[in-house]
């Protein structure tokens, strides 16, 4: 469980800079940076938006991963990821992942598992 939580701990640093945490931003809680930050991507990437589901478990009070354990401001990111996703979703309940009207399988149910978690 150790080499688990280690690796998780390691993976929430690159999580969050992936994350557009400005809440006065369009793109508040989108999880695709080459769409929101470096432009170089025209649509976010669906799949992109399941880091909620860890980030909501790493910022619970009792059994979170330190540092993030009962950080308010982590569940807050956790939340903009999630309305972020949903503002995303097609009319058919997809997502796109690599290109604008996929209708990813793939994008549509990891992201929803990271949705429900």
């Amino acid at each position: 469980m150790d080499e688990y939580l280690a690796a998780a701990r390691a993976a929430l640093p690159r999580i969050l800079t992936q994350l557009d945490r400005n809440p006065r931003s369009p793109t508040y809680g989108c999880a695709t940076r080459a769409f929101w930050h470096d432009r170089t991507q025209s649509f976010p990437n669906g799949a992109a938006q399941a880091c909620a589901a860890a980030l909501a478990l790493a910022s619970e009070a009792d059994g979170g991963i330190p540092p993030y354990a009962g950080s308010a401001q982590v569940a807050q990111w956790a939340g903009a990821a999630l309305a972020y996703w949903a503002s995303i979703q097609r009319r058919d309940g997809s997502f796109d992942e690599a290109y604008p009207g996929q209708r990813s399988y793939c994008a549509t149910a990891f992201s929803s598992l990271g949705a429900a978690l």
